[in-house]
């Protein structure tokens, strides 16, 4: 969950945190 959010606030335009997710 916190790899999710810190995805979606850090590498969001990167990458979708869903990849992060798993």
């Amino acid at each position: 969950r916190l790899a999710l959010v810190f995805s979606h606030t850090s590498k969001y335009p990167d990458e979708p945190p869903l990849l992060k997710v798993k």
